[in-house]
């Protein structure tokens, strides 16, 4: 039989033989994982109408003893693949997993649950036709810091040079300002930090930052100095930086703080939510998203073993400085890691990006932990 890719976990007990997968009885919605472990299960061939397909050469399949195609099984390395609109149907997912994929990954930034728990159960069935299993890997969405809106809907030309403050005033913004709706981001940077936007596109240095008491401005002049006595919406913070790599900036575009640790959770009420439904729905493994610190996912490990269902692995998504810095901690903390290199690259230099990610699956491998390597692999790999 197929051997089992690196993460799928095997069920509590043998499968049934039966013609539908079976259920679990703890709290868990839709079919389990259909490992088949019992000798006379054997493996299921791949149709002669399939393999006469005009794309079967991209089959990874093998021949057994009895001279039957079937899936293959035996791979160092597996593939993993986005689960998007266009290959949802059971048709393009049954192409997917023939050509090699080992593990189908539900992005939970779009689309409703509803859609996911449909995914899931294709994929089970897809499993059980097969008798294969395969490995569902749900990726939290994460908190998402933008910009806020400008007064012209193309935005606005930046200069090199020039200066650009960030605040919480609603009103949109102009080429001098524009509103941060994150007061985490305004408190948290101090003088001569980095400020990146639309991926890395505009790069700023922060000069001055301080808050509005009573109207009037009071400048913050390190990290050592008080900020207020009050809370953020009581005496709103603002940063002023200078523009040092120039671009268009337009509305809800993305900010990175690549060389600070903010103080907020890595998990959202969004994330609590799709995570209790993760478990509920049989996935294998959950992904987390702008893991700052080994506490990121020590909180995540609580919240699964707090929720009904299953109890799938968990991936720790390395997309920031500050969790390459804490690596050896997050795997301890997880149960594989994902060198989320398109993150990476926007929050360090490019240059560095390979070098980092060899370094996160030595030590990964050594901890014996799976790693993912993912984003931007056809463009710069």
């Amino acid at each position: 039989g197929a051997a089992p890719p690196d993460g799928a976990a095997a069920p509590s007990a043998p499968a049934e033989a039966s013609d539908v997968p079976r259920q679990l009885d703890d709290g868990v919605d839709g079919p389990a994982c259909s490992l088949f472990l019992e000798e006379d299960a054997g493996v299921a061939e791949i149709s002669t109408e399939l393999l006469q397909e005009p794309w079967a050469d991209c089959m990874d399949k093998a021949m057994t003893i009895e001279g039957l195609a079937v899936r293959a099984c035996r791979k160092g390395a597996k593939q993993v693949a986005t689960v998007g609109p266009a290959s949802a149907d059971e048709v393009m997912l049954e192409r997917l997993f023939l050509a090699g994929v080992d593990v189908f990954r539900l992005n939970f930034s779009h689309g409703e649950n509803d859609e996911k728990k449909e995914l899931v159960r294709r994929i089970r069935d897809l499993e059980f036709k097969y008798k294969h299993p395969i490995g569902i890997l749900a990726d939290m969405q994460g908190p998402k810091q933008r910009c806020g809106k400008f007064a012209d809907p193309d935005g606005v030309q930046l200069k090199a040079g020039q200066s650009f403050r960030f605040d919480m005033d609603p009103q949109p913004g102009d080429e001098h300002r524009a509103q941060l709706p994150h007061p985490e981001i305004l408190v948290a940077l101090t003088p001569g930090k980095t400020l990146l936007l639309d991926d890395g596109k505009i790069r700023m240095k922060v000069e001055r930052c301080g808050y509005m008491k009573e109207g009037k401005e009071v400048f913050v002049d390190d990290a050592n100095s008080a900020r207020s006595d009050g809370s953020t919406s009581e005496y709103p913070p603002f940063i002023d930086c200078t523009v040092m790599v120039s671009g268009k900036l337009s509305a809800r575009k993305g900010v990175n703080t690549p060389d600070v640790v903010l103080p907020i959770s890595a998990i959202t009420p969004k994330d609590k939510e799709d995570i209790k439904f993760a478990c509920r729905s049989d996935v294998d493994w959950i992904a987390l998203s702008f893991v700052q610190r080994h506490e990121d996912m020590e909180e995540l490990a609580k919240l699964v073993k707090d929720s009904p269902g299953s109890d799938p692995k968990l991936l720790a998504k390395i997309e920031k400085p500050s969790a390459v810095d804490d690596l050896e901690a997050i795997l301890q903390a997880c149960d594989g890691v994902m060198v989320a290199r398109g993150d990476l690259g926007v929050e360090m230099a490019p240059e560095e990006v390979p070098f980092v990610q060899k370094d996160i699956i030595v030590k990964a491998h050594a901890a014996g932990k799976p790693v993912i390597v993912a984003t931007q692999m056809l463009e710069s790999m």
